[in-house]
């Protein structure tokens, strides 16, 4: 993904969303969520943006 836009698709997320690779490449996955959940999305990814969670150590 680059700026948002799709750049490649695996032929199992195909399979499973139900969309053709032509469908995904060149367009926001944001255009793929639903409108009820973008809101949701945007503040969930701001907020990991402003503030990411931490590296936690392996096996703690």
């Amino acid at each position: 993904m680059h700026d948002g836009l799709v750049l490649y698709t695996t032929p199992t997320i195909c399979t499973a969303l139900g969309y053709l690779k032509d469908a995904w490449i060149g367009r926001s996955f944001i255009d793929y969520v639903h409108p009820k959940d973008k809101t949701t999305l945007a503040d969930q990814i701001t907020s990991g943006i402003a503030s990411p969670q931490e590296e936690r150590s392996k096996g703690k």
